[in-house]
């Protein structure tokens, strides 16, 4: 009896170390296999959310720095008013001035009835240097009565008192406190074609508009203008003009007067892996800007035909500034037939006279700021 014990536990000790058998090993490698499955795919799941969120946030970012730059800017627009310069003010463009940070010129009344009329201002300034420095820039002119006028460029500083503006004929009335301003017009445009958004400037240097890519990959940039009278509200995918087609910021109807109180800017770029749009909206603010008052009606130069209209290019020398019906310019040019009847008589207040005549019959050339 005591061998077959033995037998039968030297038999049993066999089987216990004879390891897996293939039925086992295929089980557990099928196990390992769906754990590993389902680990991996939770892995992938994983990365990819994170991935999504990451493309999400930056795409928040972006568009959020782009809103907080232009609505930075916008924030800055002269006396809280748009304008039509370098690009028009729409549905997908917007421009607006911001002042240099000087104080300005005040700007003398022309005699007569050459107001409107000429292609230059006369200004007062104790400072001969600065109307050099107004030269090459938009600038933007203001009355007494808060009208403004955008002129696109100052083509040059011929004498002390004046400032020329060739193409551009002053189409705001003259009011007591009439001030001249240099300007930094910029614009917004987006293109669709190319899904790009466009910063809109006038160069100095070049003295043309330049075009700055500032996002790409856009599928929507909008502009809405919001009007508010008391508890009403009135939002128009374009800014309110008139009859001529001039920005208004305050207009009247159904016996409310409607102000410009803010603007609505609207930004959106496609999701990753086709999953909609982002959308970024940002409001901003055109009153409470730190001004005492706002501009009503912001102007370009006069396009009227029966008012002699813009006058020629900037750089037409048929288009001088100084009016042929010019009655402050009239004593100057009889002077030049004077000089015959009065022989050896080469010096004096003539003389003078004709200087400033040669000065101001040349438009452009009196001495260039920096530019």
């Amino acid at each position: 009896m005591t061998p077959r014990r033995r037998t039968a536990g030297m038999t049993a000790g066999r089987m216990t170390n004879a390891g897996m058998t293939l039925v086992e090993m295929l089980i557990a490698m099928t196990v390992f296999a769906v754990v590993l499955l389902i680990t991996s795919s939770g892995i992938v799941t994983a990365l990819r959310v994170n991935r999504v969120v990451e493309e999400a946030t930056s795409s928040q970012a972006k568009l959020r720095r782009i809103v907080e730059v232009q609505t930075q800017e916008l924030r800055g627009a002269v006396m809280g008013a748009i304008a039509d310069f370098p690009v028009r003010s729409d549905g997908d463009s917007i421009s607006f001035g911001l002042l240099l940070g000087d104080r300005g010129l005040t700007v003398e009344n022309r005699p007569g009835v050459s107001w409107g009329a000429a292609n230059n201002t006369f200004v007062s300034t104790s400072d001969p240097d600065q109307l050099d420095s107004f030269v090459g820039h938009p600038a933007v002119m203001v009355n007494g009565d808060d009208q403004a006028l955008v002129i696109p460029v100052i083509t040059g500083a011929p004498a002390g008192d004046r400032l020329n503006h060739n193409g551009c004929k002053i189409s705001i009335p003259y009011v007591d406190h009439t001030r001249l301003y240099r300007l930094r017009a910029v614009g917004i445009r987006y293109d669709s074609d190319d899904r790009t958004l466009y910063q809109v400037e006038f160069d100095a240097g070049e003295r043309d508009i330049v075009e700055t890519p500032i996002a790409f990959d856009m599928t929507e940039v909008v502009f809405r203008y919001e009007y508010a009278s008391g508890g009403d509200t009135v939002v128009l995918d374009t800014p309110r003009r008139d009859a001529r087609d001039r920005l208004l910021t305050t207009y009247d109807e159904g016996g409310s007067t409607y102000e410009l109180v803010r603007l609505q800017l609207t930004l959106g770029t496609e999701a990753s892996e086709g999953r909609g749009q982002r959308t970024y909206v940002s409001h901003v603010e055109m009153r409470g800007q730190g001004n005492d008052f706002r501009l009503s009606s912001p102007q370009m130069c006069d396009d009227d035909p029966s008012r002699g209209g813009r006058g020629g290019p900037p750089d037409d020398p048929t288009d001088p500034p100084a009016d042929p019906d010019d009655p402050g310019d009239e004593p100057d040019e009889p002077e030049e037939p004077k000089e015959p009847k009065e022989p050896g008589n080469g010096g004096g207040g003539a003389g003078d006279d004709d200087d400033d005549e040669d000065d101001d019959d040349q438009p452009g050339r009196g001495p260039v700021g920096a530019l």
